[in-house]
């Protein structure tokens, strides 16, 4: 089993047994007041996850994008990204160039993790799109949230 297996496990353990929905409410409500906006993100504090994080997370955020919506083509040069689908659904066109793909996530908890979860390496350009209903996400990233590098695409 690899080690990004393993810790997408844990991770999914860990997410199932927190209550996210402070996090989730205010990213759907900074989308409420906003119709600009594609996406409104939340930081969430990682004690609310209890002690027992793997190794190498250092921040997290709770996204909405908008329903129907293809967000900004992003990277993050520094920080390896793993994306949980936590309400609709939506797919990651993840633009490598050794392994270009579309990666669908859906929020239903009986699926495999695989469908639930994706990996998305340090510098790799990707873009969220929200399928027919607003789409929450929750992001783990290696480093703490003022260290976290956003790099863009137009």
């Amino acid at each position: 089993m690899s080690e990004n297996r393993v810790i997408l496990e844990k991770l999914d353990s860990m997410v199932r047994e927190t209550n996210l929905d402070i996090e989730i409410q205010k990213s759907k409500k900074l989308l409420a007041q906003d119709e600009s906006l594609l996406a409104g993100a939340v930081p969430v504090p990682l004690s609310k996850f209890g002690a027992g994080l793997p190794e190498g997370i250092g921040s997290a955020r709770v996204f909405a994008l908008r329903a129907n919506t293809s967000f900004k083509t992003e990277r993050h040069p520094n920080s390896l990204q793993r994306v949980l689908s936590l309400e609709g659904d939506g797919e990651i066109l993840v633009k490598d160039s050794v392994s270009p793909r579309i990666q669908a996530l859906t929020s239903s908890m009986d699926a495999r993790l695989e469908q639930r979860w994706a990996s998305l390496g340090r510098n790799i350009w990707h873009q969220p799109q929200a399928g027919s209903r607003d789409w929450v996400v929750l992001t783990f990233h290696e480093v703490t949230e003022n260290k976290l590098v956003d790099e863009y695409q137009d």
